[in-house]
Formats: C-alpha cells, sequence, structure tokens
C-alpha cells in the first residue's frame, strides 16, 4: 500500500462482519448545552492529539514481541475510538468546520489505521489473530461513520475500500476470500466513484481491484491520467501491468493480448517498427474477430477510451493535445466553446499541411494512428450492436476536438471522414426524426425513460468528456448497484440519434468535407 494514501479523501455500505462485534459507547444521556458540547470537543481534540502522537511513537518503534504489538494494537484502537467520539460530537456543535480544518479524516487513515497494517504487513504476525481483528474493528468503526457522519461520505467509501484492498493482501494465500475481499474494495471504489467520477485517484483504486481483468485495468489506469483530476501514480501501475502482463498474457483473449502490446510498445517508446508490427497485429485480428468482443462487459469501449487516452499522450502535461483543452468555463462552457469554434472555422484557418507538420513526436503519432485505425474497423462492422456504443463514444470525442479548433486542425487529416459518413447514412431510418438530430439542444428521449447509456458511465469524469453533456445531465442517475446489467431496448435508439446529432454538430464545425444526406 503506498505512501500517497496517507493523505487521501476517502468509502462503504454493507459490512462482512456482524455489527454486533463491536460495540459503541453512549455518549449523551441527558441533554446538555452547547457551550459543554464544545467544550467537550475541544477536550476530546485534545486528548486525541496526544494519543495521536503516542502512536506515531510506538509505530517507529516497530513491535519486537507479542505484548509490544498487542500494546501497539490497544493504541491504535483507543484512537479510532476517540476519533469517532469526537465526529459524533462536533455534528451537533458550531465546531463542525473544525473535522474539515484539522484534516481529521486524513488523519484517522494516516495516523490510526494506515500505519499499522503497515507494521502489520512487514510483521506479519502468526497467527492473523491480530491483523483480522483490527481489520474488522477498522472497519466497522467507518461503517459507522458512514451511516452517522454524512459530510465525509465519499471519504468513508474510499477509506473502507482501501481496507477491503489490505484484506486482498493478507488472503493472497486463498484465492477464494482474496476475491471476496477485491468484490467488495470494488464496489466501494465504484460507489466513490460515482459521487466523484473526475478523481482519478479513486480510477487507479478501481483498476488496482481489476486485476486479472488486463483490458479493464489498462482503462482504469489510463482513466485515471486524463480525468479532471489526474493521478500520475497511475503511470507506475501501468507500467507493473505491462510487466505482469508479459508474464501472463496467454491467459487473454488474442485481441485483448494484441491490443495491450500495441499499447505497451506506445506508453513505453519501444522502437517504430515494433509498433507498426504490433499496431498491425491488433487491427488484423480486430477484422477477423471483433465479433467476440463483448457489448455486456463494454470491451470496446475499454478499447476506444485507452485510444483516446494515447491521443492525449496518456496526460502529459505537455501533450500536443492538452487535457486544458476541455476544461469547462462555467455552466455555458460547452456553448461557450461552440461559438468560439464556429467564429474561429469562419475566420482564417491554418494550412492542413502545417498542421501536420506540427506532429512531431512519436507517442503522439502513434496515438492518432491507433485511435483512428481502431475506429475504421468499427465502422465498418455497421449492423454489430457489438460496436455501436465504441462507435458513439469516438464521435463525441472527436465532437469535444471540433469544439476547439487548434486541437482539430492537427487531428483532421488522420480522421476516416469518409467511413464516419457511410456508417451515419446507415443510421438514417424512414422514421428517423430530423429535426432531433439538427436541434441544437442535446438529443434527449422525450419520454424521459431513459437519459444515460452505459458507456456515458465509463467516459464519465474525463477531462475530454466535460464538453459533451448539458449540466445537470447525470444528476437524476440511477447508483452504480441499481443499474440493471441488460441493457434497454430503447438504448439503441438513443445512441443512433445520438451518433447523427454529433454528426450534424461536427460538420457544421469542421473545415472537412463532412456531409451525409436524410435519406432511408
Amino acid at each position: 500500500m503506498s505512501e500517497s494514501q496517507h493523505d487521501r479523501d476517502y468509502a462503504l455500505e454493507d459490512s462482512p462482519v456482524p455489527r454486533e462485534a463491536v460495540m459503541f459507547t453512549q455518549l449523551w444521556c441527558v441533554p446538555i448545552s452547547e457551550d459543554k458540547l464544545v467544550n467537550d470537543v475541544q477536550r476530546i481534540y485534545s486528548e486525541l492529539a496526544k494519543v495521536e502522537k503516542r502512536c506515531i511513537e510506538l509505530d517507529q518503534q516497530l513491535p519486537k514481541s507479542e505484548a509490544e504489538l498487542a500494546r501497539l494494537l490497544h493504541c491504535h484502537q483507543n484512537l479510532l475510538e476517540m476519533h469517532l467520539e469526537f465526529f459524533l460530537m462536533s455534528q451537533r456543535t458550531n465546531l463542525k468546520s473544525l473535522a474539515e480544518k484539522y484534516r481529521m479524516p486524513a488523519r484517522m487513515w494516516r495516523f490510526g489505521i494506515h500505519s499499522l497494517l503497515v507494521i502489520l504487513q512487514y510483521k506479519r504476525p502468526q497467527p492473523l489473530d491480530y491483523i483480522w481483528t483490527f481489520i474488522y474493528f477498522a472497519y466497522l468503526s467507518i461503517t459507522f461513520l458512514l451511516e452517522n457522519v454524512s459530510a465525509f461520505r465519499e471519504i468513508w467509501m474510499e477509506c473502507l475500500g482501501d481496507l477491503a484492498r489490505f484484506g486482498m493482501e493478507f488472503e493472497e494465500s486463498d484465492m477464494r476470500d482474496h476475491e471476496v475481499w477485491a468484490g467488495i474494495a470494488g464496489d466501494w471504489y465504484r460507489q466513490a466513484a460515482d459521487r466523484c467520477p473526475e478523481a482519478g485517484r479513486i480510477q487507479h483504486d478501481l483498476a488496482v481491484v481489476a486485476w486479472p481483468d488486463f483490458l479493464q485495468q489498462l482503462f482504469f489506469y489510463m482513466k485515471a491520467l486524463v480525468t479532471v483530476y489526474p493521478y500520475d501514480s497511475a503511470r507506475e501501475g501501468i507500467t507493473l501491468l505491462f510487466t505482469r502482463f508479459e508474464k501472463e498474457a496467454l491467459h487473454q483473449d488474442a485481441i485483448i493480448t494484441a491490443f495491450i502490446a500495441t499499447h505497451r510498445a506506445i506508453f513505453m517508446r519501444a522502437p517504430s517498427h515494433e509498433f507498426i508490427t504490433l499496431g498491425n497485429r491488433f487491427l488484423a485480428i480486430l477484422r477477423g474477430e471483433i465479433c467476440e468482443l463483448r457489448l455486456k462487459d463494454q470491451q470496446a469501449v475499454y478499447i476506444v477510451s485507452c485510444n483516446i487516452a494515447s491521443v492525449l499522450e496518456y496526460g502529459d502535461s505537455e501533450a500536443m493535445i492538452s487535457l486544458d483543452y476541455f476544461k469547462r468555463d462555467g455552466e455555458t462552457g460547452t456553448k461557450k466553446a461552440h461559438n468560439m469554434a464556429l467564429k474561429s472555422m469562419s475566420g482564417q484557418k491554418q494550412n492542413s499541411s502545417e498542421a501536420g507538420n506540427l506532429i512531431k513526436s512519436q507517442i503522439t503519432y502513434q496515438g492518432y494512428s491507433l485511435a483512428f485505425h481502431t475506429l475504421s474497423v468499427l465502422l465498418h462492422r455497421m449492423n454489430d450492436p457489438n460496436t455501436f456504443p465504441s462507435v458513439h463514444i469516438s464521435m463525441s470525442f472527436i465532437w469535444c476536438l471540433a469544439l476547439h479548433p487548434s486541437a482539430m486542425q492537427q487531428l483532421e487529416r488522420y480522421i476516416p471522414w469518409i467511413e464516419i459518413t457511410s456508417y451515419l447514412n446507415s443510421l438514417i431510418h424512414s422514421d428517423t426524426i430530423v429535426s432531433k438530430i439538427e436541434q441544437a439542444a442535446f438529443p434527449l428521449p422525450g419520454d424521459g425513460s431513459i437519459q444515460q447509456l452505459p458507456e456515458d458511465f465509463l467516459i464519465r469524469g474525463q477531462s475530454w468528456s466535460q464538453l459533451y453533456y448539458p449540466d445537470g445531465f447525470f444528476e437524476d442517475a440511477l447508483p452504480e448497484y441499481d443499474r440493471v446489467i441488460i441493457e434497454n431496448p430503447l438504448a439503441a435508439t438513443l445512441r443512433r440519434y445520438r451518433c447523427l446529432w454529433l454528426g450534424v454538430r461536427i460538420a457544421k464545425v469542421s473545415k472537412m468535407l463532412f456531409l451525409f444526406s436524410f435519406t432511408s
């Protein structure tokens, strides 16, 4: 468990152990005055700081005997109990801001929980009673805070996910229990990501617990690098994934194996001839076995999203297509960007050959090449429902690029415009309502039956997608654990309208000849 977790913001709901296993002291029996509550909070904080200091001292000494380990465990449990008391009492006074001011959630995790678990990892006492006693106690304590101190709900969720990850590590010898803990951690991280999709750190956590699904791991690691708040430590995770992948790739599908090998060549800056060989192999396999990609697992969307990350040079701050291009400017961000794009395209335009000359970086060119050659393959599968979500995501990315002419001018010569035109024309049916496609407003279903598509949740929070969705688009979305696995039959129609709407939007701001007719 890395040191970077010390100062993180943290989440859970269902405990793996009975609630009766830990009893919490009742703090108040009779009503007391506000002044006395304030004094009590101040007193508790003062005592808590002393216990915290004592825990830090004992941690630095490292326990050398079972008696010292028991004393250390008792000290940390005492510190956790004092944190519980502090959080509960401060909720009832005018000192609610005290917990945030003194960063109490982060301190509770760092000095109350994480430091001891790191020691237990190192010492590995046998039997593991000390470890499980503390993990269950900490788990139930934070679950209690989740239910009673809602101001830090996302923090408690992520913290509980981290506790489950420790459970994974301590259960390495029993893969069944290891998978149970991984499932618990993933559930909490997904809930935390639902509430804070822009945090790259949580996407990184989801990547860790996604093993042994290499494609899903790569998706979450790369998403962590291109979110609104990127988590740069995900680069280390990607490097580790590639190292692990080389040893275990035989257990993966051919498409996924070839795809990850191609991204490895880009990310690790392999020689150009190696990228070309691997990229061509991936595209050849994709053409022949694309029907093997599973719609319900969103595998094609993972592939497209990773390719978009490569176009953005995996979130590099000096990338030619910077993440800053996609920042919203207040509530009218999309409208403002749209108007600026129209104005720019009607004025002086940069020569496309000059734009092409800007592409000097090897990683930049390889990212463009992989992304748009993959899109070209997908576009040739006009009637394959497995490819519809990934084409939708690709179109939305091109639209967000079109809102920034300086970015589009660097990429437009690589985009497969002819294939896009043919694909969009294939989506126009006799019952297509043209007015919905040509309207300026984002296309929403008239009956309000469904608003979000499954792929919307996968790209939500990524920096580039901020200009795609209207304000409040995800406000009424069901939480992750309530979403149905089977896709709504109306989703295909909504996706078709989205793609056609995006085509019209792109055509209006792009200088490329990009036309399609409204004929069935």
